[in-house]
């Protein structure tokens, strides 16, 4: 495969990724919303599987707004910056320097989300470790792919 061939796979990696994280997302408000019908489902190195737990700890919100909207907002901005990147160009910074600041924060947010949960929370949530792969995933596939990206405006 020649590198044209390829580059509709490059730029659609992570917006496909992204909709991953989008439906995790909002099945994570759900969750948010209704903690007790997800209960705990057996344990990770004695750390109890319990997206409940979770949910219903101080850091499931962060000023008074589930995490998880934060997430829908995030994953959605990734697929939009990729997908319409040329229409992009009256920003300050290019379409490439957005998308690098985007998968950085939320690797950033991610790992620190990761931390709460099993040293503060004292509980994993499978579908907040859905999310952190998700964004460790892009954040990855960024790095390897950058001059690729660097190529789309």
């Amino acid at each position: 495969m020649t590198e044209t061939e390829e580059s509709p796979i490059k730029r659609l990696i992570l917006p496909l990724i992204a909709i991953i994280g989008l439906i995790d997302s909002f099945h994570l408000i759900s969750i948010y919303f209704q903690p007790d019908v997800c209960t705990q489902t057996g344990s990770f190195f004695s750390i109890p599987l319990d997206c409940g737990t979770v949910a219903r700890s101080e850091y499931s919100s962060f000023l008074g707004i589930p995490v998880a909207i934060y997430g829908v907002i995030f994953y959605v901005s990734i697929i939009l910056v990729v997908m319409y990147q040329r229409e992009l160009q009256f920003l300050p910074i290019t379409p490439y320097q957005l998308l690098a600041l985007q998968v950085t924060t939320g690797q950033l947010v991610s790992l620190v989300l990761f931390y709460i949960q099993i040293f503060v929370v004292k509980a994993i949530c499978v579908y907040c470790m859905l999310s952190f792969c998700t964004a460790t995933s892009m954040f990855i596939i960024f790095l390897y792919l950058r001059n690729f990206f660097k190529t789309l405006a």
